[in-house]
């Protein structure tokens, strides 16, 4: 007898179809897909009736800990990810001391609060972590690295090393082959901009610029072809280096779409996976949120949010991350100009609905297609396929139960969002999880919780 089964959903196999199939759990883990007349018996049954049945949404991109203290930021924003459908995130860290010893410190304290499933991608700033890397990975379990591009130049003053990383082009170079010569599991992570070219358009603005208050005026910091620059240096850098470890974080520029779509020969053969955000998706640089939304690298124009979604429908865009940072409370977020305005802000607990809002409902994308953005593309590139990510006998059974007609709108105080604001405020969206299993445990219904704080646990790796 199984411990589990899921009826009548509609159940969505990322990147293929859509089956009216019933899904068997025993152990925490898939144990079949039956049609209706042969499903075993269950200690348990879920009705999914007029229900789509995804698996569990992954959100590779979360930067707790950035404002308020990690532990806190854990404990609080994996509850709202699990009331969005989330059931496991890879977020960010970086400190310039040795990560050997503190990491595992910090995920012990972190599995005792989270709610959901979580591995981390720590961030180069300096030789020595070059040089600790494998022993950190023995260690942690951590097998994918962020390469701040936005600090070029600048790690060993804002860190007080005299060893840091310049993090330029031959930086990179280094670390792709460091990473490709040891593993092909090893994964760079790499935020494109080009600084020369973005610190003189900052410094023209805030020079020249007449208008030092709104997100439009913010955009003209880091023009899109800053991105696109770097975007192809990057490239041709994995190219040479000769490996297949390349993830570039937060695409923002429907010119580096347009670069994409002209070098599909080089992401091909380089292997690299290309990242968007909800903010990117959903938002131009007119939206009401202004200076709530400064982030970095800046949301442009509707042309760019157009392209971004083409990009998504022809395959060069592949996984779906939030680049959620948390700030709050409210009054410490948006500074009187762009300049004292802290960049980042949440929105994992709405980046499923969001979506599918505009990909399924507003642009007409297939599910299946959209599930493997938000779930399968992101497992695959972090190591986590095909124990997460995947519809398939064996893996974790984490699903969100979605009602594609469910319509609500964004407001500030919402379950699903911990700020107490949201950037997405006043959009009404269409097509919300309603339930959300973990390891065949619901660990949320009807915008409520079900398990405690500690549920969640740390997802180790290998090279």
């Amino acid at each position: 007898m199984l411990d589990l089964v899921i009826h009548n959903g509609s159940v969505v196999f990322p990147g293929e179809r859509i089956r009216q199939v019933s899904i068997g759990v025993n152990g925490g883990k898939i144990s079949g897909f039956f049609d209706a007349a042969g499903a075993p018996e269950a200690r348990e049954t879920i009705d999914a009736r007029g229900l789509h049945v995804f698996p569990g949404a992954i959100d590779p991109h979360t930067h707790l800990g950035f404002y308020q203290p990690f532990v806190e930021d854990v404990e609080v924003d994996t509850r709202c990810a699990a009331l969005g459908g989330y059931t496991s995130i890879v977020n960010y860290y970086r400190h310039a001391a040795s990560y050997r010893g503190t990491i595992a410190e910090m995920i012990e304290a972190a599995a005792r609060v989270s709610t959901i499933d979580f591995a981390l991608s720590l961030g180069l700033l300096r030789r020595a972590h070059w040089d600790e890397f494998e022993d950190v990975v023995q260690e942690t379990g951590v097998t994918s690295w962020k390469f701040y591009r936005q600090y070029e130049g600048q790690i060993g003053a804002r860190f007080k090393v005299d060893d840091a990383l310049v993090l330029d082009d031959n930086d990179l170079l280094e670390t792709m082959r460091r990473f490709g010569e040891r593993s092909d599991k090893l994964l760079v992570c790499v935020h494109c901009e080009d600084m020369d070219i973005a610190r003189a358009a900052a410094g023209e603005l805030k020079e020249h610029g007449p208008d030092q208050r709104s997100l439009a005026a913010f955009a003209q910091s880091s023009p899109g072809y800053a991105e696109t620059v770097s975007l192809l240096s990057a490239l041709y850098l994995a190219r040479i280096a000769g490996t297949h470890n390349l993830y570039v974080v937060h695409l923002s520029s429907g010119l580096s779409v347009d670069l994409l779509e002209r070098l599909r020969w080089l992401q091909a053969e380089t292997g690299t996976v290309i990242e968007t955000t909800p903010h990117y998706l959903n938002l131009t640089k007119y939206a009401p949120a202004n200076l709530l939304a400064v982030v970095g690298p800046p949301i442009q124009d509707e042309w760019d949010r157009d392209r971004l979604w083409q990009g998504v429908a022809e395959g060069v865009i592949t996984t779906y991350g939030g680049d959620h940072i948390p700030c709050r409370p409210l009054e410490k977020k948006a500074g009187p100009t762009i300049w004292e305005t802290k960049f980042g802000f949440g929105s994992t607990g709405l980046m499923l609905p969001l979506m599918l809002n505009e990909g399924y409902h507003a642009r007409g994308l297939p599910l299946e297609q959209l599930a493997y953005l938000m779930s399968t593309g992101p497992a695959r590139s972090f190591g986590l396929y095909p124990r997460k990510g995947a519809m398939e006998v064996g893996a974790d059974a984490d699903f969100a139960f979605v009602d594609l007609g469910l319509e609500r709108t964004v407001v500030g105080d919402m379950p699903e969002v911990a700020d107490g604001y949201s950037v997405y405020e006043g959009m009404t969206l269409k097509g919300w999880p309603v339930k959300t299993m973990l390891r065949g445990k619901l660990i949320a219904d009807n915008r409520k919780l079900l398990v405690e704080p500690g549920y969640g646990q740390y997802l180790s790796r290998e090279m």
